[in-house]
């Protein structure tokens, strides 16, 4: 077994531990250093940990696996840091904490705007209605030619002053 276990990445960990808490193993980052987990027997787990890198200390998810060697019993401790995972929780927080009300004001913004469009056809068919005195019952709402819920609202009103003004002439 090499006493540094180069197949790591940057962002890994990893250690061999004897059974009497030796260090035989162990990646560059945590060469030389005290072992980041206390030997134990027939474990097979995963947990996070606080462990040293380089000159900093960091969280790691680490893999932890007992075995038995001609040597004595040993643990392999293979982690992961979770540097990546903190900094893209925190990106991804910051980026909600920002972008969440951006997107109700400009949803809001919008349901305003196609509201106001919506109502303002409605107050000016009021506002036409009210002008229609009991000597102009001739007069009809303008069609602006839309088939939605405000056109046939027009187009309804248009049918009750028809009959208003059929009612009068046959009077």
């Amino acid at each position: 077994l090499p006493a540094v276990l180069r197949n790591v990445n940057d962002d890994g960990v990893a250690q061999v531990i004897a059974g009497d808490g030796r260090v035989l193993a162990a990646s560059p980052n945590i060469r030389g250093r005290w072992p980041i987990v206390a030997p134990g027997r027939d474990r097979a787990e995963r947990r996070t940990i606080r462990a040293p890198d380089d000159n900093a200390t960091e969280t790691y998810r680490v893999w932890l696996q007992d075995a038995s060697t001609p040597d004595g019993e040993v643990t392999v401790v293979v982690g992961s840091s979770l540097e990546a995972v903190h900094e893209a929780t925190g990106t991804l927080r910051r980026s909600l904490v920002i972008g969440t009300p951006l997107v109700v004001v400009a949803l809001a913004l919008v349901i305003w705007l196609a509201l106001g469009t919506a109502l303002s056809r409605l107050d000016r068919i009021r506002a036409e209605v009210d002008e229609i005195g009991h000597d102009e019952l001739g007069l009809r709402i303008a069609d602006d030619g839309r088939r939605d819920e405000v056109g046939r609202l027009a187009a309804t009103m248009n049918r009750m002053l028809a009959r208003g003004e059929s009612s009068v002439q046959a009077q």
